[in-house]
């Protein structure tokens, strides 16, 4: 009894780890596809059938769908464009910007920060730089080849 109490958690959080971190291989992927596109046209495109990548699509043609999440791009005149992902369990959100070695990473309140440790573990950030009501939030310079 003592091992699965101690076992459970551990699987669970390496799976959300896991799960994140093919999330943030997926934004990355955005973000460069995004880049590319902006190269070819000098605009971005929010519609993800545009780029070059073969991500499944949610029925709507919106979103990346993954069976643990979704991701889309977000550009809005002057802001940083960004690749964005949202990972169901935990309930966690990431940023990956555009132009800028900035990582994001938001532990929402509704799972009692679950994602936390996820995030902590993606930004190399121990603690959150901005806590809001509802989220935590985990910012990294670090963005990896």
């Amino acid at each position: 009894g003592i091992l699965v109490a101690v076992a459970v958690p551990m699987y669970e959080n390496a799976m959300a780890k896991t799960r994140a971190t093919q999330l943030l291989t997926a934004a990355r992927q955005i973000a460069d596809a995004e880049s590319r596109f902006y190269l070819e046209s000098n605009e971005y495109t929010e519609d993800p059938t545009m780029l070059d990548i073969a991500y499944p699509l949610n029925s709507a043609q919106t979103q990346f769908e993954f069976k643990f999440g979704a991701c889309d791009f977000t550009y809005v005149k002057d802001t940083t464009p960004r690749a964005s992902c949202t990972l169901t369990t935990p309930h966690l959100t990431l940023h990956q910007y555009i132009g800028k070695p900035r990582l994001n990473c938001m532990s929402h309140s509704d799972d009692n920060y679950k994602g936390d440790f996820v995030c902590q573990e993606l930004t190399e950030e121990e603690t959150p730089y901005k806590s809001a009501d509802n989220m935590h939030y985990f910012s990294s310079g670090i963005v990896s080849e």
